[in-house]
């Protein structure tokens, strides 16, 4: 039982292995601080899963108390009511284990305030009583603190009572085994609030004491941290393998979300640099590029994880816009989506159509009239939200057979996306739009080919991950239906949806967030390389709306690691970046509304607002 927190925490750092740069923290690391003050003593913790809980032990009067002093005193607490009974209890429920997985252990820290060797006894003899616990293998230990016993008399001790130990300890082998974990005062490293950052000189006083606990193969604690997500940020990263908390449940849902929260990226990829920088004065083919649910954050935090390289920022023509819907302050991809698309603001859940349901002209349409070759592509379902609201007119986005209806009367000379679902549901309707000539065709683009195509992928053919491979899949996807679409006497219109950054916005997933942000940063790459040799062409890049409410709490960019914190599992109403390359570029810097980004496009191809 002694080195179970040890060996806990040791096998942490082993499965960390190279994917991140140190162990991510478990509510085992957590230390209920003053446990006793809590609204259900031991139980709160407890449930949390904490490896160490705190009870002082104060003499007074002939009685132990639970108390830190004479002002908790009419609370009557007592050690064996208020914790040796309830862990009982636990073990009852069970088999014997104070937790379900047995690598999982509780440290129950007495901190002895009065009155040592009174305690003492009284702490041993009452023990004694519990053998189902301290003479077992329950999980469950005693760990002695404050006004310790000597070390010589450490030896002497029963089993199941360990020592918190202190950096100035000069200890025997014998003394050392009895030692659980080193503990020390944080205001002896540092004044320090819990905002920013150490002085570098503190810093390296946190790291020398830490270093000198796991030298001797024991974890470290500090007492007295400021109890901020900040102050365990800084403690997670710098070993310390205990961390003190009267925030039990905040700490823990941190330190459990941390493993979504954060990522090390293993593999970062080269930023492309965009060559030209004089362009004509009009485009004559426009590259629209979506990237569902990507704000500013999302994309900071692809560039941390990418070691300080993104291709996006590489443009020098960026703005805002503002993704209202008419409904709501917070748009969801339907309408905002539709009002590029259309040019109006319509309600949420709304597909080309006004809030009234008044069917919307849509720019693939108006465009296609004027001569030009359109298409759509997606990284997700080719029926979701985005790229139907260029082609469907529907008053609710769930309305997939009427979506899918709308595939063969779409205006498009090219629709692709992931989808083999609706094949299987709507079988019939793709029979019916093979019947008005288009191909339906199955896992590529046939760049090769005049007609127009419906171009369905399995379900995750897109989906990125760590693997380059993964993350250019999008991008070979809008290279082909590049080369589909352009032809020297043509103009084209080409929207481009990278899908799932919005997934990782909605599942808080860090890791999610920053692969899908670099499959958008390499589609990006790959048009800008279009554009570069076809300076005819505009792209521009924005989302639909931001996921998440991520914000970015911590990250190295020589490292390639970042630490995020999501707000929320849903779309928030923050202004996302826009960025534009190409001829009419500047339109699109400063502050826009969503609608704004049609009519510009309108005006720079010279096509009247109105049909």
């Amino acid at each position: 039982m002694k080195n179970h927190l040890l060996l806990f925490l040791l096998l942490l750092t082993a499965t960390a292995s190279l994917a991140q740069p140190y162990p991510l923290p478990h509510p085992q690391r957590l230390h209920a601080h003053n446990d006793y003050a809590r609204e259900l003593p031991f139980w709160n913790a407890w449930a949390a899963d904490c490896g160490s809980i705190e009870a002082d032990l104060y003499w007074h009067e002939g009685q132990v108390y639970v108390a830190h002093d004479p002002s908790d005193l009419h609370l009557g607490y007592q050690l064996d009511s208020l914790y040796f009974e309830s862990i009982r209890s636990v073990l009852q429920r069970q088999r014997g284990r104070i937790y379900q997985d047995s690598s999982h252990q509780l440290h129950l820290l007495i901190d002895i305030k009065n009155a040592r060797d009174t305690i003492l006894h009284y702490l041993v003899q009452t023990a004694e009583r519990y053998p189902d616990i301290f003479q077992s293998p329950s999980g469950v230990d005693l760990v002695l603190s404050g006004d310790r016993p000597e070390p010589k008399d450490w030896p002497g001790l029963p089993d199941y009572i360990l020592i918190d130990g202190r950096p100035g300890d000069r200890l025997t082998a014998q003394q050392m085994e009895k030692v659980a974990m080193v503990s020390a005062s944080f205001n002896a490293v540092a004044s320090w609030n819990g905002k920013g950052q150490l002085t570098p000189d503190r810093q390296q006083i946190l790291e020398e004491i830490v270093a000198r606990a796991h030298e001797q193969g024991k974890p470290f604690r500090f007492w007295g941290t400021p109890d901020t997500p900040s102050s365990w940020q800084l403690l997670i990263k710098n070993g310390v393998d205990i961390i003190g908390t009267d925030e039990v449940d905040r700490a823990r849902h941190f330190v459990e979300a941390y493993a979504k929260s954060f990522y090390h990226n293993p593999l970062p990829q080269s930023a492309y640099t965009p060559q030209n920088s004089t362009f004509p004065a009009s485009p004559k083919n426009i590259i629209l590029l979506i990237g569902d649910g990507t704000g500013l954050s999302q994309l900071y935090a692809a560039y941390t994880a990418n070691a300080g390289q993104l291709t996006l920022f590489n443009l020098k023509h960026t703005g805002r816009v503002h993704t209202r819907s008419a409904d709501a302050y917070c748009t969801d991809s339907a309408a905002g989506a539709s009002a590029y698309a259309t040019g109006q603001k319509t309600d949420n859940r709304k597909i080309g159509v006004a809030p009234d349901h008044t069917p919307l002209p849509q720019l693939p349409k108006r465009l296609q009239e004027a001569g030009y070759r359109t298409g759509v592509i997606t990284s997700v379902n080719v029926g979701d939200a985005t790229p139907a609201a260029f082609y469907a007119q529907v008053p609710e986005r769930d309305q997939i057979r009427e979506i899918v209806s709308s595939m063969y009367q779409a205006p498009l000379h090219l629709l692709a996306g992931e989808g083999d679902a609706l094949l299987e549901l709507f079988g019939e309707s793709f029979d019916t739009l093979q019947a008005t000539g288009r191909q339906l065709l199955t896992n590529r683009i046939r760049v090769d080919s005049d007609s127009s195509q419906v171009v369905i992928f399995p379900t995750d053919t897109f989906k990125a991950d760590s693997s380059e491979a993964s993350r250019q899949a999008f991008a070979n996807l809008l290279e082909d239906a590049l080369s589909f679409l352009h032809q020297p006497d043509k103009p084209f219109f080409l929207v481009a949806e990278s899908g799932r950054v919005d997934g990782g916005g909605h599942s808080n997933n860090m890791k999610m967030t920053v692969d899908e942000a670099l499959s958008l940063n390499a589609a990006a790459a790959r048009a800008l390389r279009f554009i570069d040799t076809h300076p005819e062409t505009l792209l521009i890049v924005l989302a639909d709306h931001e996921t998440g409410g991520l914000s970015l709490l911590d990250g190295n960019l020589e490292n390639g690691w970042v630490l995020g914190h999501f707000s929320t599992n849903d779309h928030t109403g923050v202004a996302i970046p826009c960025f534009a390359y190409g001829p009419g570029a500047e339109q699109f810097t400063g502050t826009l509304d969503n609608t704004a980004v049609h009519s510009r496009i309108m005006q720079l191809l010279n096509i009247p607002s109105e049909p």
